[in-house]
């Protein structure tokens, strides 16, 4: 099941996608493509891209949380002596 960016009306995945292009994600792989901050894309070309590509992702997968591993008995060896604590 997805669930659809359009049913949270107030969260604006477009207006934090743009930030994120334009300015880019410091100290991550991220740069910025806005040309106030040297990148080649005017405001209009970023605005497009983003439209388009929330077009195109149409919302987000649901976020499901690992199952918590809990590990089996440890086998004992009857040929080891010793204190197994």
């Amino acid at each position: 099941m997805r669930a659809r960016l359009q049913a949270f009306s107030g969260i604006r995945p477009d207006v934090a996608m743009i930030q994120i292009v334009a300015e880019g994600i410091p100290g991550s792989g991220m740069t910025a493509w806005s040309r106030e901050s040297g990148g080649p894309l005017s405001s209009s070309d970023i605005e497009d891209n983003t439209a388009y590509l929330l077009s195109v992702l149409g919302g987000t997968e649901r976020v499901v949380s690992a199952s918590t591993f809990v590990p089996g008995p440890l086998p004992t060896h009857a040929e080891i002596e010793g204190d197994p604590g």
